[in-house]
C-alpha cells in the first residue's frame, strides 16, 4: 500500500516537467523566429537601397554633362524606396576628378528593423563628355 502512494504523485510531477520543457522549448523558437524575420527585413531593405543606388547612378550617367556640375543633385529617392526604408536618407556627390572626369557618389542611409541606423549602402562612378563628332 505504501508503494501506490508513492507511485501517484510522481506521474503528476512529470507532467508538469514536460509541460515546462515544452513552454521553453516554445519561448526560444518565437525568439529564433523573431531574429531571423528582422535578418530578413534588412536583407530585404539593404536590396531595394542597392537596387535604388544603381537606378540613381543611371539617372546621372543618362543626363548631359553640363547638367552634372558639381554641388548639384540632380535626382532624390523613389517613392517606393521611401516606403521600403524608413527614414531613408540620400547624399549625392559629385566633384571634378580630373580634366574631363566627374565622380559620383551616391550613399543610402537608413534605419533597421530595430530602429538603429543601418550600414549604409555608397556606389561610386565616372562619368565622361560625350565625345564630339569631328
Amino acid at each position: 500500500m505504501n508503494r501506490s502512494k508513492h507511485k501517484r504523485g510522481v506521474l503528476l510531477y512529470e507532467a508538469m516537467m514536460a509541460l515546462a520543457l515544452a513552454m521553453a522549448l516554445l519561448v526560444g523558437v518565437a525568439q529564433i523566429l523573431t531574429v531571423v524575420a528582422n535578418q530578413r527585413r534588412l536583407a530585404r531593405q539593404r536590396a531595394a537601397a542597392v537596387l535604388e543606388a544603381g537606378n540613381l547612378m543611371e539617372q546621372i550617367a543618362a543626363r548631359p554633362w553640363e547638367q552634372t556640375a558639381p554641388g548639384q543633385s540632380p535626382v532624390s529617392l523613389s517613392e517606393a524606396c521611401r516606403q521600403w526604408l524608413p527614414s531613408a536618407a540620400l547624399k549625392v556627390e559629385i566633384t571634378d576628378e580630373e580634366p574631363g572626369a566627374r565622380r559620383i557618389r551616391i550613399e543610402i542611409t537608413w534605419h533597421g528593423p530595430s530602429g538603429q541606423p543601418a550600414a549604409p549602402v555608397c556606389l561610386v562612378g565616372w562619368k565622361f563628355p560625350a565625345k564630339e563628332d569631328a
